[in-house]
């Protein structure tokens, strides 16, 4: 597969995204990182990339693995990336010995590649505030999102198997939303549709990942239906205006967002590269393992097409526009009406 130049998730500046918040550090970090320190990087699946012609394997790890134990990661992988928060010393000698390590330390700043040291610039890192990491909730923001798909009461096992996560992780949800939801002898429910769909909207981090952006003359649905119908076994999902236009349409179409489990070369298909500013589709691998499971919910039996409606007023919000926020009203709306009709 041709590799895909990486942009991005949200078109921001470089290397910004850890700046974002208290959350776990991502594939999408290192990408941002590397970029930065004027290295060209292509991103060939979510676990692997080339940087200067090398082809790399990503690790990433919450907390500095110990020499020690990457001695022990498969050593046929060739040059292994390692993604981590800060930069040991002992990661440090060990990439700086061995040129089948890298290392891209996000909150330092530092990637070590084939024995030297790149620096992201000054201006695109804060090395005065310490950011603390912790695992984004995917299952939390799914329970919200399957909540707001009608009023029945649903078991806890039910609610898992629509969310894409386990019992446990749905009872755990479940004691953090409080007056959101309320339980009845058949199960939960929501309390009140629009405040749990706000909540979700307030708080939801975006489905983060790896984007690549991409332009293209044709009507934006049109761009979004040929990645569907051309996508193989990537199963993809419609999203942003394109979704939005085939849930609860009200604006002109601009940008398309889908989004996919593995890389795709869109330029296969006709697609140009792009800056995120201009693109006309957004491609995404995100790192919301959740999204597939809650579009399937949302479609009740059918094989989904596009995102479920939250995760699409989200994505619209996000691409703005003066009538951004009247489309997502009218997403709003739509869920609203099926929970009254249900």
């Amino acid at each position: 597969m041709t590799a895909i130049p990486v942009i991005s998730y949200i078109g921001s500046a470089r290397f910004n995204l850890w700046r974002a918040g208290m959350r776990a550090i991502t594939p999408s970090d290192a990408i941002d990182l590397i970029t930065s320190t004027g290295l060209p990087v292509e991103v060939k699946r979510f676990d692997s990339v080339t940087v200067a012609e090398r082809n790399a394997r990503l690790y990433v790890r919450q907390t500095p693995p110990s020499p020690g134990s990457i001695r022990t990661d498969d050593r046929r992988a060739g040059l292994r990336m390692y993604v981590v928060p800060r930069l040991t010393e002992g990661l440090r000698r060990l990439a700086s010995e061995d040129n089948r390590i890298a290392v891209a330390a996000v909150h330092d700043g530092v990637f070590m590649f084939e024995g030297k040291e790149y620096r992201a610039p000054s201006e695109a890192t804060d090395f005065s505030s310490e950011t603390v990491t912790r695992r984004v909730p995917w299952g939390r923001y799914a329970l919200l999102r399957v909540l707001a798909r009608t009023p029945d009461p649903r078991t806890q096992s039910h609610l898992a198997t629509e969310a894409g996560v386990t019992q446990a992780a749905v009872s755990q949800s479940l004691r953090h939303l409080g007056d959101l939801v309320t339980r009845n002898s058949a199960g939960w429910q929501a309390r009140d549709v629009r405040a749990l769909s706000e909540a979700f909207l307030t708080q939801y981090p975006g489905p983060r990942g790896i984007t690549s952006s991409w332009y293209s003359l044709e009507p934006v649905v049109a761009q979004a239906d040929r990645i569907a119908a051309t996508d193989g076994d990537a199963a993809v999902l419609i999203s942003g205006d394109a979704g939005a236009d085939l849930i609860a349409p009200w604006r002109k179409p601009t940008r398309a967002i889908v989004y996919g489990r593995t890389g795709l070369d869109l330029a296969a298909s006709g697609f140009a590269e792009s800056d995120p500013e201009r693109a006309t589709l957004e491609y995404t691998v995100p790192a919301d393992p959740t999204i597939w499971a809650t579009a399937a919910a949302f479609a009740s039996g059918a094989t989904p097409r596009n995102v479920d409606p939250l995760i699409c007023a989200h994505d619209v919000r996000r691409i703005g526009g003066p009538d951004a926020d009247d489309a997502v009203e009218h997403l709003l709306e739509s869920i609203e009406r099926n929970w009254t009709a249900a």
